[in-house]
């Protein structure tokens, strides 16, 4: 899972290493959780349809966050399981 605010920043593209990953791993699930990524690149450059890319290419998910609410549903729906900051407190005695 990637967790990102849709910026990248490094010079590289999400996309060819989502393919790289895919011929490489074709059973990898990649999920990209885009949190506060409000279409606004810094770079200039079309980010959003290249972390779509990313999960597209490896069967996963693109999910954007724009809160901490929606964060944890995005992560309890990529991860399949509760935030463990929602989970009981069971004291260890």
């Amino acid at each position: 899972m990637v967790v990102t605010d849709g910026e990248e920043t490094c010079g590289r593209s999400p996309c060819d290493l989502a393919k790289q990953l895919h011929e490489t791993a074709e059973q990898l699930t990649v999920h990209v959780i885009g949190f506060r990524y409000s279409n606004y690149s810094w770079t200039g450059g079309n980010s959003v349809m290249d972390l779509r890319c990313l999960a597209d290419e490896n069967n996963g998910l693109y999910i954007k966050a724009n809160s901490e609410g929606e964060l944890i549903e995005a992560l309890e729906k990529t991860l399949d399981c509760p935030m463990v900051s929602q989970a009981p407190l069971n004291p260890i005695r």
